[in-house]
């Protein structure tokens, strides 16, 4: 009987510390956030919009990259990034964007950029670095379908204040 009891003790405890103490019925408030949100407000897009550049890739690939409000030092910036085959958006692709010199030297570690069915584009949010390099690029790497491609456009012309 003492075991019984015993087992029943634990088996309280163990319930009560998986549950983190908080209500999961559904009638409190309890938000654990947007999870494809990954951290920002794909909403927040308030701002100019500056396109940075239309570009034709390797076989058939087109990339279109714009950016919103300033790309200033040490600031989010949120990049819309279309990728297109043969004129088709192409929403299952590898997105991967950073901002380096103009030989790719990573001033920000690259983020991987997500498909927003919302907006039918790639919508990437990147910190700026503290000190903007001379000669400051931002890079996008696409993969899809095999291929794996590298531009980079100049950001020093579109840091519009």
């Amino acid at each position: 009987m003492k075991l019984l009891n015993l087992m029943c003790a634990l088996f309280v405890v163990l319930v009560f510390a998986a549950c983190g103490g908080h209500d999961h019925d559904g009638n409190g408030e309890h938000n654990h956030g947007n999870d494809d949100n990954h951290g920002h407000d794909h909403d927040d897009h308030s701002g100019e919009k500056h396109p940075i550049g239309q570009v034709d890739l390797s076989d058939g690939y087109r990339l279109e990259i714009a950016h919103i409000g300033p790309a200033e030092a040490s600031k989010e910036v949120i990049f819309e990034i279309v990728v297109k085959k043969d004129g088709t958006a192409i929403k299952d692709a590898s997105v991967t964007i950073w901002v380096g010199d103009e030989s790719g030297t990573e001033a920000t570690p690259a983020e991987e950029v997500k498909w927003s069915s919302d907006e039918n584009l790639y919508d990437g949010h990147l910190m700026m670095p503290k000190t903007m390099p001379e000669d400051a690029h931002l890079w996008v790497r696409i993969r899809h379908d095999g291929k794996d491609m590298k531009k980079e456009f100049e950001l020093k012309d579109h840091d519009h204040e």
